[in-house]
């Protein structure tokens, strides 16, 4: 296995993650992320159900929202509250 040091942008979170694998299996970093790539490459079908998932999901609030507005409010807040969370981790990554 090539032991050069990997020269990437990636996140502080994915960093530590990498970190963290290579410690615990005793690979180094290049082999987990070969093995992430890999892993990926071989169940594609991941990707597109959670892509499938997140459409379902946007239809479901728009037919809340044209149904009943003031029933899809505790929903609403609920996902903007998780999404700005969520973007605030990405934001400050």
């Amino acid at each position: 296995m090539n032991r050069q040091p990997i020269h990437t942008t990636l996140s502080k979170d994915c960093r530590d993650w990498l970190r963290k694998q290579s410690a615990d299996t005793g690979d180094y970093e290049g082999e987990i992320i070969e093995k992430a790539i890999d892993f990926y490459r071989k169940n594609r079908t991941l990707i597109e159900e959670y892509k499938q998932a997140r459409i379902f999901i946007k239809e479901l609030v728009k037919t809340e929202i044209l149904d009943d507005f003031e029933k899809a409010k505790p929903l609403l807040n609920r996902l903007i509250h998780e999404e700005i969370k969520n973007q605030g981790k990405t934001i400050l990554k």
